[in-house]
């Protein structure tokens, strides 16, 4: 079982919506396999802007795993379309990093950067679980 964690967002607050999209469509991805067993967006938005642990989060909803990460967006003039995600999936017993990557992107690969994230998620746990 794993949950994704709202993504934080690193800019202002007008680019909320950004992140929390990025993390609905990830945990959308996820859900869609079917043994991997992804806990609802709705109990996941409970843990927005929390100071638990990883381990306090995962023990409270039973998970192996946890999907955090974090969204900015380059306001430099010349790479204004462009933004960057750092997804970081996290093993909850040791409360240790599976994989991170960071993806920086053009706004018009968002939803290949996302399909890319989940798939790369995938893979990891995978791995493990093998």
């Amino acid at each position: 079982m794993m949950v994704v964690l709202p993504f934080e967002n690193l800019g202002p607050p007008g680019d909320e919506y950004f992140a929390d999209g990025i993390t609905e469509e990830i945990t959308s991805r996820l859900a869609s396999i079917q043994k991997l067993g992804v806990i609802s967006r709705s109990s996941a938005i409970r843990y927005k802007n929390t100071e638990k642990t990883i381990k306090e989060i995962g023990e409270e909803l039973g998970v192996d795993f946890v999907l955090e990460g974090t969204v900015r967006w380059n306001r430099s003039p010349e790479d204004r379309g462009r933004v960057r995600v750092t997804p970081q999936l996290i093993r909850v017993a040791e409360d240790t990093h599976l994989w991170s990557d960071r993806y920086d992107h053009g706004i018009k690969d968002i939803f290949t950067v996302q399909s890319d994230i989940a798939e790369q998620v995938i893979r990891q746990i995978d791995i493990t679980l093998l």
